[in-house]
């Protein structure tokens, strides 16, 4: 959510050892070249110290200071390693310093151990305990962070690092007014403190309070921008259309807000475009841009299931001018094995990735080496699957590092190079506009084109495409078989001890989706089975953040009492839960309603292994026909309607005849099997990997 920021590194002054004479001169001469900003010069002249005096306390903290300001994470993690060792009692600065590196390589776990070391020295100090919640964070234990946050305040009640990161807590929790009121005491201690400015853009975005957003990004952007820079208001303006242009509301109240809102943004692209000259004269994009363009994922803008294809390849030509993009041509590696790169700012237990750990799982491991860059500092066991398929390197992917993370990633030859999520988070839009590798493809973790000349194949779905199908894409469209996913039996995990209540006596019918899934011009379908059906209760799950459901709740309202039925009493909103919770909520369900132009996926095959009861209305595009794709590969055509009447009616049915509901859900169970361990799709995606790898080198794939 928060750009990151550069935390002040601090300066060690206990050197440990006596300066030689014939060095001393050099030290200060090095130090005063930090304190000048010289950080080359500094570097030079600590290294020189060195050389003379390997363990030099002094010299191998400052050095290892000057290293991570020029970028050089991994030699200042060595210095600063180093510095330690020299030192078994080492200041907490230089414990300080080792923990910042760290985490700016991706290792914030290991950075709580050094940092935990500092604070057991000093444990009055309010920065050590902020930062140890700034590394909870990464880690995703938000909820454990507001203490150390809380602390550091106690502490220091000016600390504005303190007050702006436990509003990034409070806002990843859902608690935007508590999140909000943390920013507002940072500004209120300093006014002109960019980065709170720039946390409320954050929060209120989220918050789906738009125009607000924007006015916090721009007051922000004159914080951030120098004054000295050419043209800096057309920059400003520039960063902040930018900005502007991940402002999609999650719910919209009708169906002309949802055409108002397409409008806007297809009048914005046209002025970001024009607004691009204003960069041509400057050496490489302005901070501020770099800071907008990494807020923008465009997740919301799929929801409005229109034809994204133009105006997604807008955007990317935008990111390819502004980051200067010159792509040379790449070789395949020469070796046997294919070199399989895979990167994801969510390689952990996430929708959007996990479907591609088990690609990788079945491809033969003899033939491919795979390399698995996670931007996500929160690993958890999904994460130490993608790691026991190859070599895991955890990289920051931000505005200040995307190029040494590149650089990296191409270091290692890749052959293809896969983005299961592009849409997902700002790190996969911005990544995809680059070339990692001779063959680069996506995965449908979110499944809307990317618009990137250098994305070459989308790997999609069979079953779920219709025949019109690459005409939705940018990218040529390769149609793995059957549903591509290798699921296993009970791979979901299910937990029947609810924490909540469901209502007795009624026919329940699960609405599912995430709530930014229905739009307006569906809500009929709900009150007209409530009048035929007067039994009928339609549950539904909170979204996050609460102003989601609030926003939903009075759209659907209208829809019932425009009916003249009482809202209340047929629909009702269960908490958010665990994936447990939910598996066992499907379990008690009678039938489950697909939500329409974009449907259930996952869902869809928990309630499948549920033998839940469904009804399907497949629409236009791939989004739409998940559902319909999971039916058909399991034989339940049935379940299939070809109008909203006939969606309607089936979902009475199977409401109002138990008999036929309990034949449905037998049948669904005899079933079931078709879906899991599917080997065809395997050998087509082996099949073409190792066919574009040969291409590739100019020779014809190998037999099998």
């Amino acid at each position: 959510m928060f750009s990151p920021c550069n935390p002040a590194h601090r300066l060690d002054r206990r050197s440990g050892l006596r300066i030689v004479p014939e060095v001393e001169q050099i030290y200060r001469q090095a130090v005063a070249a930090l304190q000048q900003g010289a950080l080359e010069t500094a570097e030079l002249h600590f290294k020189s110290v060195l050389a003379g005096q390997p363990h030099h306390l002094g010299a191998l903290n400052l050095l290892g200071i000057v290293l991570l300001r020029l970028g050089k994470a991994d030699e200042a993690e060595g210095c600063l390693r180093q510095a330690i060792a020299v030192s078994p009692s080492a200041a907490p600065a230089t414990l300080y310093n080792h923990a910042i590196v760290l985490r700016n390589l991706g290792r914030s776990s290991d950075a709580l151990a050094s940092l935990d070391d500092a604070l057991a020295v000093t444990p009055d100090d309010a920065e050590l305990w902020s930062f140890r919640g700034r590394l909870l964070n990464d880690l995703g234990r938000h909820d454990e962070a507001l203490s150390f946050f809380d602390r550091a305040v106690a502490l220091r009640p000016d600390l504005l690092s303190a007050h702006y990161n436990l509003a990034k807590s409070l806002a990843t929790l859902g608690q935007h007014e508590e999140a909000l009121s943390a920013c507002d005491r940072a500004l209120a201690l300093q006014p002109d403190f960019p980065l709170g400015w720039f946390g409320r853009s954050q929060i209120l975005k989220e918050a789906g309070r738009r125009e607000e957003s924007v006015q916090a990004f721009e007051k922000y952007a004159l914080l951030a921008t120098p004054r000295e820079l050419p043209r800096r208001g057309e920059i400003i303006a520039l960063a902040t259309d930018l900005f502007s242009f991940d402002l999609v509301p999650f719910i919209y109240p009708d169906q002309a807000a949802v055409a108002a809102e397409r409008e806007r943004l297809e009048a914005l692209i046209g002025t970001i475009e024009r607004r691009l000259e204003v960069l041509d004269h400057l050496p490489g994009a302005p901070a501020i841009i770099l800071n907008a363009v990494f807020c923008v994922a465009g997740f919301n803008i799929g929801y409005q299931q229109k034809d994204d294809v133009e105006l997604n390849r807008r955007y990317a030509a935008v990111l390819q001018r502004i980051l200067r993009i010159q792509n040379a041509r790449l070789r395949p590696s020469s070796g046997s094995k294919i070199r399989f790169g895979i990167a994801s700012a969510l390689l952990r237990d996430h929708n959007a990735s996990r479907f591609a750990l088990e690609w990788l799982a079945q491809l033969p491991r003899e033939d491919y080496a795979f390399f698995i860059y996670a931007f996500n500092a929160d690993l958890d066991e999904v994460s130490k699957k993608f790691a026991a398929l190859g070599q895991l390197r955890q990289l920051v992917f931000s505005e200040t590092t995307m190029l040494d993370a590149i650089a990296c990633m191409q270091s290692d030859r890749l052959d293809v190079f896969m983005l299961p999520d592009v849409g997902m988070t700002p790190a996969s839009r911005v990544l995809s506009q680059f070339r990692i590798a001779p063959i680069q493809c996506c995965g449908w973790g979110h499944p809307v084109t990317t618009g990137s000349p250098n994305v070459d194949y989308f790997l999609s779905r069979d079953l779920m495409e219709p025949p019109d199908a690459q005409s939705h894409y940018s990218e040529r469209l390769v149609r793995l078989p059957n549903i591509a996913a290798y699921i296993k039996p009970s791979s979901y995990p299910v937990d029947d001890r609810l924490a909540f209540e469901l209502p007795e006596n009624r026919v329940l019918y699960g609405c599912l989706q995430s709530l930014f899934k229905y739009l307006p011009q569906f809500d009929f379908v709900f009150p007209l089975i409530a009048a035929r059906l007067p039994p009928s209760c339609f549950l539904f799950v909170e979204g996050n953040p609460v102003s989601m459901t609030a926003a939903f709740r009075s759209r659907l309202r209208v829809a019932f009492e425009r009916e003249g039925l009482d809202f209340e009493h047929y629909v009702r909103f269960l908490p958010r839960m665990s994936g447990a919770q939910f598996g066992g909520l499907l379990r008690r369900i009678d039938v489950n309603i697909d939500s329409i132009g974009w449907t259930g996926d996952n869902t869809t095959i928990q309630a499948i292994e549920a033998n839940c009861p469904m009804a399907t209305l497949p629409t236009a595009f791939m989004r739409g026909r998940h559902s319909y794709g999971i039916l058909k590969a399991i034989g339940l055509d049935e379940l299939i309607a070809k109008s909203t009447e006939e969606f309607i009616d089936m979902l009475v049915r199977l409401g109002a005849d138990r008999e036929f509901r309990a034949r449905v859900g037998q049948k669904i169970a005899q079933s079931k099997h078709r879906l899991y361990e599917d080997r065809d799709f395997v050998a087509a995606l082996d099949a073409f990997l190792k066919s574009q790898r040969a291409a590739c080198r100019g020779a014809e794939p190998r037999p099998g």
